[in-house]
């Protein structure tokens, strides 16, 4: 329902040539550009000067970041920062315009348990402790009233790791969704367990081989252009696990269906 207000963000006023760095054509796990997806969130932990990333979340308002609750189950190794704006986070050379905001609070959905193989109702809000500034590199992305069954391709971000090509800078991907009845043939589960629920996941392979999403990638976006604002992006779902250290065809990540779950979020988010 604030997908509209956003559209006034003063960065979405200048020209679609000025103020939309999206490109279509990808091909494989590729480098994101700057300022390419400005709703990137980088959860994480500080070791002394250094950044012990988590896993990733996408901004929906000024206050607000959402990701998986499954990343948070070892209160262990809890992170307490996030950061926005950022591209390559190992340097400051990079087209980037960086926001590292302390969180002050962590709301998992109150339905979420973890079997051996399994996550249910994996989704979580990360409450900020300041507000964010909305500018050309921070800004938030929509949810999805539309179902992620209604579409076919989709892309997916974060900073995850690669053993073959290791990087600290953001990637993309493109996704393609993978039938239901495939979906639950496809994802390891224990024999006693009753596996994924189609209800509220959705897996996806890579469009063209290769990999898909990383592992460190968890709790980051799911995402298509919007149909109505052309600068601005979907959020259909919240990546909760994948079954090797890398997505394949053979392999689909497992995401969260947002739709399911926007009434709990606004309530939260907004009311």
């Amino acid at each position: 329902r604030e997908c509209r207000s956003y559209d006034n963000v003063p960065s979405l006023q200048n020209s679609p040539e000025e103020g939309c760095r999206y490109t279509s054509n990808v091909v494989g796990r590729i480098k994101a550009e700057p300022k390419e997806f400005p709703f990137m969130a980088l959860i994480y932990s500080k070791k002394g000067d250094l950044i012990d990333r988590i896993c990733g979340g996408t901004l929906i308002s000024k206050k607000y970041v959402l990701t998986s609750a499954s990343t948070f189950r070892n209160r262990d190794h809890l992170a307490n920062w996030v950061r926005l704006g950022d591209l390559d986070h190992d340097t400051y050379t990079d087209d980037a315009l960086t926001q590292d905001i302390k969180t002050k609070n962590y709301i998992p959905h109150p339905q979420h348990y973890a079997s051996k193989q399994t996550f249910y109702h994996d989704i979580a809000l990360i409450e900020l402790a300041t507000e964010a500034v909305f500018n050309d590199y921070v800004r938030p992305a929509c949810l999805s009233p539309i179902d992620a069954n209604d579409f076919q391709e989709f892309l997916a971000a974060g900073w995850g790791f690669d053993p073959s090509e290791p990087s600290t800078h953001l990637h993309k991907v493109k996704l393609d969704r993978l039938d239901d009845d495939k979906c639950f043939e496809s994802v390891k589960r224990d024999p006693s367990e009753k596996g994924i629920n189609n209800r509220t996941n959705m897996c996806v392979i890579p469009s063209t081989g290769g990999k898909g999403t990383c592992n460190g990638d968890g709790g980051g976006p799911l995402f298509l252009n919007h149909p109505d604002f052309p600068c601005q992006f979907l959020v259909v779902g919240i990546l909760s696990y994948g079954q090797s250290i890398c997505g394949t065809r053979d392999y689909p990540s497992v995401f969260t269906r947002v739709k399911l779950y926007i009434d709990w979020i606004e309530r939260i988010v907004w009311d």
